[in-house]
């Protein structure tokens, strides 16, 4: 027992001497010594790509318009024959006849209503008259010889109809726009022992289309007369109403007789054509880079192109009734039709650009561009009307100017 002790006490002072050597040995290093990076190269980040937003300026598309449309009747289809039916022409109105007559007793006094004590009226008997109808134009009528048109004692009601064709090809030089470009390129290295440099651009614009043409066309003219007798009265000066006035004028109530023609006519219809809408350029392709000094370069780049177009093609035909002879009475009718077409068109693309560092991430630049694709033809298809438009978008010039930035 006495020697277990003794060596657990041994065993301890040993623990104590050995802890105090290791202290005084840590007080006693030297302090670690901090790395020397002196001598490493300097790293430096150079910018690989680039972003370019411009304005681009565009030639318009070359645009031909042609077809064939007609021009229908604004007023509903007349109705068979008969007396008293309502007929709508484009120079006036016949209406059933509306004359009332009091109602008498056999002792001739009038009947009364027993509610509100008023006279009651009944249609007057049938007698081919109509006090309801209205015209507008003098030169439907021939009172006094004044209109040989027209003969003495009757009353001329019109329709009007047209067929048209274009006599040829209406081309037109699309307006020149400006639109938008946004691009990015990215550094691919160097060319021709670093003489050169070359970059990968995608890029997309948008420009606008827009064309428009308008001109006399040719036509086929459909006219139908109706006449009225007037029961040898005269005709009050148009425009007349006959609701309105006191006592009305009477007027045959169904035409005495029709008389249908048919002409040719060259002046008497207008059309107007007009293509609007716009089309996004998706480009993509090699940019070479020709130092020329410390801040000028020249870039050229060329490849192809997808071209994504929207257009709204609209034709409005004009029929004056006054340019003809026979008849040409009336306002102008129109009839306009109009068609939306989307279309993907693919071409190739080219440009060249001086561009100017201002620092070393950013530059100014302008120069020339072209690009070529595929035309399409948009169509206007209805039952008034069969129309096309050929857009070409074929060898397209014109400015590019903007800004690029380095990142």
């Amino acid at each position: 027992m006495k020697y277990r002790r003794l060596a657990l006490i041994v065993l301890a002072s040993a623990c104590i001497i050995l802890r105090a050597q290791d202290d005084d040995d840590r007080n006693h290093k030297p302090p670690t010594e901090i790395p020397d990076f002196s001598n490493l190269d300097e790293y430096i980040y150079e910018p690989k790509s680039a972003v370019q937003l411009s304005f681009r300026h565009l030639g318009g598309a070359k645009t031909s318009f042609f077809g064939k449309g007609s021009i229908l009747a604004p007023e509903a289809a007349l109705p068979g024959d008969g007396p008293n039916l309502k007929r709508v022409y484009h120079d006036g109105e016949v209406d059933p006849d509306q004359r009332t007559a009091p109602v008498f007793d056999s002792a001739g006094n009038p009947v009364l209503d027993p509610v509100n004590k008023n006279p009651i009226s009944e249609p007057v008997p049938p007698d081919g008259k109509t006090n309801i109808w209205k015209y507008s134009d003098n030169r439907q009528v021939n009172n006094n010889g004044e209109n040989p048109s027209v003969p003495v004692g009757y009353i001329a009601f019109h329709s009007y109809s047209a067929d048209v064709f274009t006599e040829k090809d209406q081309q037109q030089n699309g307006k020149s726009t400006s639109g938008l470009d946004l691009a990015v390129s990215h550094d691919m290295g160097k060319l021709f022992k670093g003489r050169l440099s070359w970059n990968l651009i995608a890029g997309l614009s948008v420009n606008d289309i827009e064309a428009k043409a308008s001109g006399p066309v040719g036509s086929t003219v459909h006219i139908r007369t109706d006449y009225y007798s007037t029961f040898g009265q005269l005709v009050p000066v148009a425009p007349y109403d006959s609701s309105t006035a006191d006592p009305a004028t009477l007027i045959a109530n169904q035409p005495g007789y029709t008389d249908p023609s048919t002409l040719s006519a060259k002046n008497a219809v207008m059309n107007t054509w007009k293509l609007k809408g716009a089309y996004y350029t998706f480009r993509v392709g090699p940019v070479i880079t020709i130092p020329i000094g410390a801040k000028f370069h020249v870039d050229i780049s060329a490849g192809p192109i997808l071209v994504y177009a929207g257009t709204t093609y609209r034709v409005t035909s004009t029929f004056d009734p006054q340019s003809i002879e026979i008849g040409g009475t009336g306002e102008l009718i129109t009839e306009a039709d109009s068609r939306a077409a989307y279309k993907f068109r693919t071409g190739l693309y080219a440009d060249a650009s001086l561009a100017y560092d201002l620092t070393d991430k950013t530059a100014f630049f302008a120069g020339a561009v072209w690009q070529t694709a595929q035309g399409y033809t948009q169509q206007v298809n209805s039952n008034t009307a069969a129309y096309a438009a050929k857009i070409d978008l074929a060898n397209e010039n014109g400015l590019r100017a903007g800004m690029s930035v380095r990142f």
